[in-house]
């Protein structure tokens, strides 16, 4: 019997190491045969990501129909690419696709069903108070019918358990990321010109949007008279626009288009200072743990973080960074000071031995054994 793990997506897939990851990991068990990767096509570019030759990618190309139609399409684009006698492991990566998984079940009755959140998905910014009245009550009337739930972190596996009392297995999956290049630091930002001084480089990566903190450091960055530091935002975004002219007003704010996931950590790694903040206007970023914050560790990169619960409850327990209290100019002057002052070596390797024990290597056999205990469930 062939073995098939289906990961569906309402991405365009270009830019979900977090999926590119749990994929390949996937693909080592040895009962496995295929792993699917199912997103929305957007545009030709193909990610550098060294995939397992098990790992195919499937994007569906919306037609110009309204958007309730599109959903019902992407589902049967999907049904048309998975083979209908095989045992399915059917990964949901949004509460928006949840509700496929009451066909799933019906028409494969065998299949098994992981909820993969990729954060506290009811209570996310920007959802008005009638979408987010319908998410809950889908969330609520079919997470029962899951196999497994993975979890981000393990506060918001512990508001899943309280909200829920779920009676399936749960796992923390931290979205840490793999050490792909041997170098440790680089200098690719100054090699491509971005930067034309010597002044150390605090680095925000990542998706520009509303509520990262993005606007207020910017603010803040052009109110500071004596440029010290190099501000680098590379990324891509709805904010994108607001960085670019920003630039050009400020010298020591620089706009680095996004990179490949693969080249990533040659960038990270040419950076002093890593910043991951984000703005307390959801339970979701309340709570949230993002990516970027093991990217920086992974390079040695001290982390300036906003005080929110889990951020810097990993700052304190590792000493490994520095919190910013609130977004006002005196702080953010305070702050600069401090990255002056400080043992930025001991919060460098402090952050580096932080990412030693929550690296992939370790969240991947955590991931792979309770995939394994499905298929185990199913044989």
């Amino acid at each position: 019997m062939k073995i098939n793990s289906i990961h569906i997506s309402l991405t365009n897939l270009d830019f979900e190491t977090r999926t590119f990851k749990q994929a390949n990991s996937i693909a080592e068990i040895e009962k496995i045969d295929s792993v699917i990767l199912f997103g929305i096509y957007i545009n030709d570019y193909k990610p550098k990501y060294k995939f397992d030759k098990k790992v195919r990618i499937y994007k569906f190309k919306k037609y110009r129909l309204p958007k309730f139609i599109n959903y019902i399409c992407y589902f049967f684009f999907i049904i048309r690419n998975v083979k209908k006698n095989d045992f399915k492991i059917f990964h949901i990566h949004s509460v928006k696709t949840l509700p496929y998984i009451i066909l799933f079940k019906f028409l494969f009755k065998k299949s098994k069903i992981v909820y993969d959140t990729h954060e506290l998905e009811t209570e996310t910014m920007g959802l008005n108070y009638f979408t987010k009245k319908i998410f809950k009550i889908v969330e609520r009337a079919l997470i029962y019918f899951v196999d497994l739930a993975v979890f981000v972190n393990e506060t918001i596996e512990q508001w899943y358990l309280n909200k829920y009392k779920l009676n399936f297995k749960t796992a923390v999956v931290y979205n840490s990321p793999e050490k792909i290049n041997s170098k440790k630091r680089t200098n690719i930002f100054r090699k491509k010109n971005f930067v034309k001084n010597n002044l150390p480089i605090i680095i925000y990566q990542g998706f520009f949007s509303l509520g990262r903190g993005i606007e207020k450091l910017i603010e803040n960055i052009k109110k500071i008279t004596e440029e010290e530091y190099n501000f680098i935002f590379m990324g891509y975004g709805p904010l994108e626009n607001l960085i670019k002219k920003s630039a050009k007003e400020k010298n020591n704010i620089i706009y680095v288009p996004p990179v490949d996931p693969s080249e990533l950590e040659i960038y990270t790694s040419s950076a002093n200072f890593g910043v991951a903040l984000i703005e307390d206007k959801c339970l979701s970023y309340r709570h949230c743990l993002p990516n970027k914050f093991f990217e920086y560790a992974m390079c040695g990169l001290p982390i300036i973080v906003s005080n929110l619960p889990e951020m810097s409850k990993f700052i304190r327990k590792y000493n490994c960074g520095f919190i910013l209290n609130n977004e006002s100019s005196e702080e953010f002057k305070f702050l600069l000071k401090n990255l002056k002052e400080s043992n930025n070596n001991l919060f460098s390797k402090n952050a580096m031995k932080m990412y030693e024990k929550y690296r992939w290597g370790f969240q991947s056999y955590n991931y792979k054994k309770n995939i394994k205990n499905l298929i185990h469930d199913y044989l």
